[in-house]
């Protein structure tokens, strides 16, 4: 039951696609630091439910950009 005078917090990850992330690792300053240590596949939290937030991001100008819908019931 929340009132006026509460609150809530939610805390969450999203993931991206490995194939978009070896990309973008592959560039500078990320490159500099190594191979990747962990994919999706390896990771316990992507394992328990991740694969519902994985990003969509498009190429667009010096970055990427993308959506990802939240619905709340309160």
């Amino acid at each position: 039951t929340l009132t006026s005078s509460s609150s809530q917090q939610l805390t969450s990850q999203w993931f991206f696609d490995d194939a978009l992330t070896d990309v973008v690792h592959a560039q500078s300053p990320y490159s500099a630091k190594g191979r990747r240590d962990t994919r999706n596949q390896n990771d316990g939290i992507y394992n328990q439910g991740g694969s519902s937030l994985v990003l969509a991001l498009t190429p667009g100008g010096s970055g990427y950009s993308g959506a990802f819908d939240i619905a709340l019931q309160v």
